[in-house]
């Protein structure tokens, strides 16, 4: 069997998937997922790829604590229970350095575990056509999603926006205004009047530095049980989107089924977002972070 550590949030947790989907498929195996880190009552993220129609044979769980003795020993014994002693663990740094991380992962004998984030196509390339089309909901949006998710397709030149701000302020990565002017002018040189829809955990900032912006803005606001899936989900409904350094936003484009759509993400060099992370046919733009300097695009 394969087993694949689900990593993170959402976007992070659909690229460990991913990979997890692919290895297995290219080994004959049977599919695992750990979602014991996303289980604990103290982590932060839910595993909110559940929400989803993927494939897979079992879920494994196990308890996670935090406390240094647990660290030290009880969660790595719960964690070898779990997925069986003579199981290998690969993770993405070894397969970093293999030039055929597939074909590396289908010679290895006996079961094997997967860790690592996989944060970009290049992992799972061989599988992303049945990846997509398995990356769909479950259940319908919320009224008050449907209704913002129809007036997004009635407008024929409408740009989704993906601002992450929260966590991404407090450790220095969040993108500042620039970025969203420069890829909001790049847009409107491309197509007629758009209308750009704003979304974030943090609304009044972008009303604040968008304020001045020469363009037609509106800042997305609805009642939902389930915001944050059902703001991805509004996002993939745009014509075009501009993305910030997020796995969630990339997801939100790659699942976008638009035809023609224009992209545009942050790229940045001698990060985790390089030229990997970009898809050839989207646009790369410069940008700045609230606690670093400016990257080229």
């Amino acid at each position: 069997m394969t087993i694949v550590h689900l990593s993170g949030g959402f976007g992070n947790q659909l690229f460990s998937y991913a990979f997890g989907y692919t290895v297995a498929k290219a080994r004959g195996d049977k599919l695992y997922i750990d979602t014991a880190i996303q289980d604990t009552a103290w982590f932060f993220r839910n595993p909110d790829i559940m929400n989803m129609n993927i494939a897979f044979d079992r879920r494994l769980s196990y308890p996670i604590k935090k406390n240094i003795f647990y660290r030290a020993l009880f969660n790595k014994i719960a964690f070898r229970s779990s997925i069986g002693m003579f199981t290998k663990v690969i993770t993405e740094e070894e397969l970093k350095k293999e030039k055929d991380p597939i074909e590396y992962c289908k010679k290895v004998k006996g079961n094997i575990y997967l860790r690592g984030n996989w944060g970009d196509e290049s992992w799972f390339y061989p599988c992303r056509k049945e990846i997509t089309r398995l990356f769909t909901f479950k259940i319908p949006l919320s009224e008050g999603a449907k209704k913002v998710a129809e007036e997004i397709r009635r407008e024929k030149n409408s740009v989704t926006i993906h601002i992450r701000r929260g966590d991404y302020v407090k450790i220095g990565i969040a993108l500042e205004k620039d970025y969203f002017k420069n890829a909001m002018e790049w847009i409107a040189e491309k197509v007629d009047n758009p209308v750009f829809y704003c979304f974030s955990e943090d609304l009044d900032w972008a009303k604040e530095e968008f304020k001045d912006f020469p363009f037609n803005i509106e800042y997305v606001d609805y009642d939902s049980d389930n915001r944050a899936i059902e703001d991805f989900r509004l996002l993939m409904e745009g014509h075009h989107q501009i993305i910030s350094n997020s796995s969630f936003s990339w997801w939100a484009a790659y699942l976008n089924k638009n035809e023609g759509k224009q992209v545009v993400i942050p790229c940045m060099k001698n990060t985790m977002w390089d030229e990997k992370f970009k898809l050839p046919e989207w646009k790369g733009m410069k940008y700045r972070l609230n606690g670093n300097g400016e990257k080229e695009g």
